[in-house]
């Protein structure tokens, strides 16, 4: 039956607004067909041929599939475990390595006299990684040889900085490309209404906004590097007699849950709070919709719904807060400041819970400028792993260990 073209517009930019319409797939719904299916012959004139057809008589919200959780939670364990087993025998690999190398060293009796410790192995790994940066900067430095000191050095940073931070810059470039951005939206930006999982994994080394890039890298820098020395200090004063070359793969597994942990709750909370409201809003205003056409009155709808759409997310935020959590646990008479004003200094416990409270409140006031549900969850997974992920981390190592014989 046609519909009267304010009720269809209406109704289209309620969908458009949702983000159920523009920003997913057709796969969040019915498999069987598409409960809503629009066409206009005549684009230049939309209300001439513009109709409104249902492929049955079930209601709007009846004929739409809510977003899996399972499928996703099960990508999450998957991952983050297969993450945790290769980084526990990288470790393992690279910590006999180095072992083999120092004991085959003429005259070796560790740097006080004593049996190989964990610092005499990161004392050698070091020395072999500086003197590679060395050799690397030495090529650079010729190139740039007649260069002014001050450019100079400038380069040899960026030398440096781009050797540790490649994967999210490249991603970041990759953004900035016109033709990649709808490949780049597809897969490097995750949105809980399209059925994909091995998003929640690839947004977390996705920025779009150089801003983002930069805010997260330094805070990255600062908190993830206490972390690492937290491992550290941890894989000294472990009782299980493992020793431990690096800690580079430990935090690269700990990154990686966290950001998958955080993007997962923020993607429940969305598919089981929010998209239900979200589809019960819509469905209300298809009934009024309905009502008024067989009344004989205008149908004429509000065009925007008034809870907020569904948005895809990106970034590593949520990992990040899970750094600066398990940082506030394990260091809390550590202090840090802001950026500017520099001046500002607070303890890293009083700090974090105060950019919590910020999350919370945004939460409750609706804000939409960051992903609050997955700094909470990058905050719950650092707790969790201060009170037990270095138990789950030596177990790994040794069963793996056990493995290779």
């Amino acid at each position: 039956m046609p519909v009267a073209p304010s009720c269809v517009h209406s109704m289209y930019s309620i969908l458009k607004n949702s983000g159920l319409f523009c920003r997913t797939n057709w796969r969040a719904f019915s498999k069987s067909s598409r409960p809503l299916s629009y066409y206009s012959p005549r684009w230049n004139n939309p209300t001439e041929g513009f109709k409104f057809r249902r492929s049955s008589d079930k209601s709007f919200a009846q004929e739409l599939e809510r977003p899996p959780v399972l499928k996703p939670l099960f990508y999450c364990i998957a991952v983050s475990g297969l993450t945790l087993l290769v980084a526990a025998e990288c470790t393992n690999s690279s910590t006999d390595a180095w072992t083999r190398r120092v004991t085959s060293a003429s005259a070796w009796t560790g740097l006080f006299g004593g049996p190989i410790s964990n610092a005499d192995l990161r004392t050698a790994r070091r020395t072999e990684l500086l003197q590679f940066l060395k050799n690397g900067m030495t090529k650079v430095q010729g190139f740039f040889g007649e260069e002014p000191g001050i450019l100079k050095a400038a380069i040899l940073s960026s030398y440096l900085t781009l050797a540790q931070k490649w994967l999210d810059e490249g991603i970041w470039v990759a953004w900035q490309i016109p033709r990649l951005r709808g490949e780049m939206m597809r897969n490097f930006m995750h949105d809980p209404l399209s059925g994909k999982s091995h998003t929640l994994l690839t947004s977390i080394f996705s920025h779009k906004h150089f801003l983002h890039l930069l805010f997260n890298n330094l805070a990255l820098g600062g908190f993830g590097s206490l972390v690492c020395w937290w491992f550290t200090e941890k894989a000294d004063q472990s009782t299980s007699g493992l020793r431990e070359s690096t800690s580079m793969y430990h935090f690269f597994s700990f990154f990686i849950s966290a950001g998958l942990f955080s993007s997962y709750l923020a993607h429940v909370v969305r598919v089981r709070f929010y998209y239900p409201r979200l589809v019960a809003q819509i469905s209300s205003a298809e009934a009024a919709a309905t009502a008024a056409i067989a009344s004989g009155k205008p149908a004429v709808v509000a065009a925007a719904a008034t809870f907020p759409p569904i948005l895809p997310s990106l970034g590593a935020s949520g990992a990040i807060w899970g750094c600066v959590s398990l940082t506030a646990l394990a260091c809390p008479e550590a202090r840090a400041s802001l950026i500017f004003p520099s001046s500002i200094s607070f303890s890293l416990p009083t700090g974090a819970a105060c950019f919590l409270a910020l999350d919370v409140l945004g939460i409750l006031r609706g804000w939409r400028m960051f992903d609050h549900w997955a700094h909470l969850g990058g905050a719950i997974f650092g707790a969790l792993y201060y009170r037990f992920g270095i138990p789950v981390w030596e177990e790994t190592r040794i069963r793996m260990k056990e493995l290779a014989g």
